[in-house]
């Protein structure tokens, strides 16, 4: 019988390239962490920095405060970069029964957003900035304990 005869210089097996793992591991990984940062960046820069997103915020402010106290919040227009302040005009604070309580043209607030962010609202400073602010005192009735 025939013998296969032995070569000595035989071509190597052509090698497949391997699946390009690495390459699938960073397009997840911008898929589902960097892009979503991103796009919440660019939501939070147009609403903060935009006449549009801010009266979107001053909406929502407005009807949130209103759902939680008695009385009844007006807020006419909302403007400033809102990660740090804003710039409130025509604003109205009415109690329960109607009365106003306070109204100014224009209010200035300084707020800390971080703090807000962590549930603690605070406000570095809160200016009337027209001349037509007014605050009136509230009467409450003297209990009769005897």
């Amino acid at each position: 019988m025939a013998q296969p005869i032995p070569r000595s210089h035989t071509p190597p097996e052509p090698m497949l390239p391997t699946p390009p793992r690495r390459r699938g591991a960073v397009r997840t990984l911008l898929g589902v962490v960097v892009l979503p940062i991103l796009l919440g960046l660019i939501v939070l820069i147009v609403l903060a920095n935009t006449a549009w997103g801010n009266e979107r915020v001053r909406r929502l402010l407005v009807s949130q405060v209103n759902d939680r106290m008695f009385g009844h919040l007006a807020v006419g227009r909302l403007r400033g970069n809102l990660l740090s302040n804003a710039t409130l005009t025509d604003v109205r604070l009415a109690d329960s029964a109607g009365k106003l309580l306070f109204a100014a043209r224009r209010v200035q607030v300084h707020y800390a957003l971080l703090s807000a962010l962590r549930g603690r609202i605070v406000i570095r400073s809160l200016a009337p900035l027209s001349s037509k602010s007014s605050i009136t005192s509230a009467t409450v009735p003297a209990s009769n304990a005897a």
